[in-house]
């Protein structure tokens, strides 16, 4: 019973977390991984525009103390680099200890059924406006 009830909390807490109706790119590293974090959160930031239409948030963890909350939550070891993509259910998209380029990350998040819902919504809202420019 014990074990149910902390299993419940650890999800409640974790769902807290993640913001609603948001992707998260959590980025870890620190030490002698803090280049690779800073490159990444970089190419990531550079691609600003694509990350707000994917509703993606970064999130840079290099202080041990932020670690520590996500460590065991991801398997994450401590002052390793990861890069860890959280989608919209809540559930571990990417998990990857090397580096990972913009268009990896954009061609899997569209490739997303959550996300191709959303681009097919936008499609429709924009040919209604066209629509209606246009009669």
């Amino acid at each position: 019973m014990n074990y149910l009830i902390l299993n419940l909390l650890l999800l409640f807490s974790l769902a807290k977390e993640q913001p609603a109706n948001r992707r998260v790119l959590y980025i870890f590293g620190s030490g002698k991984h803090q280049l690779l974090v800073d490159n990444q959160v970089r190419l990531l930031r550079d691609m600003e525009n694509g990350c707000r239409e994917r509703d993606l948030d970064i999130i840079q963890v290099n202080k041990l103390s932020d670690q520590q909350k996500y460590l065991k939550q991801y398997g994450v070891r401590e002052a390793e680099f990861r890069v860890i993509l959280i989608g919209k259910d809540g559930g571990v998209k990417l998990n990857s200890q090397q580096p990972v380029t913009v268009n990896q990350i954009f061609e899997l998040i569209d490739s997303m059924p959550m996300r191709q819902h959303e681009m097919r919504q936008k499609k429709g809202k924009k040919r209604f406006l066209l629509s209606l420019l246009f009669t």
